[in-house]
């Protein structure tokens, strides 16, 4: 039951992200303002999150029920589709594993530097003759234009796991059961709290997220019952 509230409710908020964008069977916006994808991520990354964590408990079901994966075969990726005279873009798979958080100080040896120009006096050069640094960038703004296809590509491909759950958590399987020695399996849920997390958040959809995670948790502890 709780599955099924909660994919219920994250559709239910996808399709109002949907609509206030224009996005829809066959339409696309080519390019959006900062401040709108802005509020597009605000909902997008934790239903993301919710949505990986409800897979998981729906692949941690199948399985203790005993369920075995098939052999993984390398498959071809189908680029472009042409149908009724027009072009249309492959829409990716949804990422099942959370991303992970960078720490700049692991692997490196030093803070990263500023790239800007250093000002060193030379001895026979007029200060006519030193290059200039160069222009700092100009400050974000919300009315910026930017490319929408890779934003429009994760609500399609939240939109299509959310449509079919089961699919996802046999996706999700055949994973962790592919060869260790070419492909090493990360846990889908990162360590720690989940992209989108907001402590002081009170929205519905952060709301989804807490309980989403919990539940996930519950299954990641629970005894193996084979």
């Amino acid at each position: 039951p709780y599955i099924t509230h909660n994919r219920a409710v994250l559709l239910r908020l996808i399709a109002v992200v949907f609509a206030s964008i224009g996005l829809g069977e066959g339409v696309r916006p080519v390019a959006l303002t900062r401040a709108v994808r802005s509020t597009v991520l605000h909902t997008l990354r934790p239903a993301e999150s919710a949505l990986r964590r409800l897979v998981f408990v729906m692949a941690t079901e199948l399985e203790r029920n005993g369920y075995v994966a098939p052999a993984w075969v390398k498959r071809a990726v189908p680029v472009e589709i042409v149908a009724s005279g027009e072009t249309r873009v492959r829409v990716p798979a949804f990422r099942l594993v959370d991303p992970r958080k960078w720490f700049w100080w692991i692997g490196t040896k030093s803070r990263p530097r500023a790239k800007h120009m250093p000002r060193i006096t030379i001895i026979g050069y007029d200060d006519d003759d030193r290059p200039e640094p160069p222009a700092p960038p100009s400050a974000p703004m919300e009315d910026d234009l930017l490319d929408a296809d890779g934003l429009c590509n994760r609500l399609l491909a939240l939109k299509n796991a959310l449509d079919d759950l089961p699919r996802q958590a046999r996706r999700m399987v055949r994973l962790k059961a592919r060869d260790p020695r070419k492909f090493v399996f990360k846990h889908p849920m990162r360590p720690g709290l989940p992209p989108g997390w907001r402590w002081k958040g009170e929205e519905e959809i952060d709301e989804v997220l807490k309980v989403c995670h919990q539940i996930a948790g519950w299954a990641r502890e629970a005894p193996d019952s084979g």
